[in-house]
Formats: C-alpha cells, structure tokens, sequence
C-alpha cells in the first residue's frame, strides 16, 4: 500500500496499518478474543438485555401466535455506542 504522489512529483511513499480496533457481539473486542471465538466454534448470541426492553412483555415461545417475539436473543454489542468516534470515519451524529 502507498501513498499516491502529489502534483510536485514527489514519490510514493509506503505506509503501514499498525493496529486497529473493534467491537463485536458476544465481548469480542481483540483479534485474539475473534480468534477464540472461531476457533472454539463459538456464537457471539446472547440474551436480550433489560437495556434493549422488558422481553417478558414481548416474548412468546410459540411462533405461531400472533403478535409477540418468538425469539430471546440476539447479536448484541455490550459497549457505550456513544465511545464509537465517528468522526473519525466522517459519520455525522445521526448517521452513527
């Protein structure tokens, strides 16, 4: 990878990913807990959470009543969004 040239003609110079970072469900925050997760064949499903909403309200085991949740789980990031610096990506406050 490298950097193109600018209109004085200087030359292209390499440059390096040195780290980077992510969040994902199941607590997966490191390329060695992602690592963990596939190699133990794993899921990154969870319960929902009473921050999501009150699921006994909602939930219903039998999918074929109508109107309530069959499903209890989910993919879920157990992380503050709000730490997510999207104007780092150029993500206005709504987008993200």
């Amino acid at each position: 990878m490298s950097v193109p040239s600018d209109q004085k003609g200087e030359v292209d110079e390499p440059i390096a990913v040195v780290g980077m970072g992510f969040c994902l469900s199941g607590r997966i925050a490191s390329l060695a807990e992602l690592w963990k997760l596939l190699s133990d064949s794993r899921s990154g499903r969870g319960p929902v959470s009473e921050s999501h909403f009150k699921m006994k309200g909602f939930h219903h085991p039998d999918p074929e009543q109508p109107g309530p949740i069959n499903n209890n789980s989910g993919y879920f990031i157990d992380r503050n969004l709000e730490d997510f610096d999207n104007g780092f990506f150029r993500i206005n406050n709504i987008e993200a």
